[in-house]
């Protein structure tokens, strides 16, 4: 069964670029993965410091095998 998560993330003042580069690198690699069906990144235009990640996966057991 396909699970998907939001995930809200905001940056501490001053590391919004470190935080959002190291984001960008998750979702590239999360990508490539077989079991990913979906990978979104959003850095809302209001507050640049807050992220949005959106993450659909074939799976909750194959997602927390990310982790392990």
């Amino acid at each position: 069964m396909r699970k998907s998560y939001l995930t809200i993330l905001e940056a501490k003042l001053g590391k919004e670029v470190i935080l959002k580069d190291q984001l960008l690198n998750i979702a590239k690699l999360s990508r490539t993965e077989e079991t990913c069906l979906e990978y979104r990144l959003h850095q809302d235009h209001n507050n640049p410091a807050q992220f949005i990640l959106y993450e659909t996966w074939k799976s909750q057991a194959e997602h927390q095998e990310q982790f392990a």
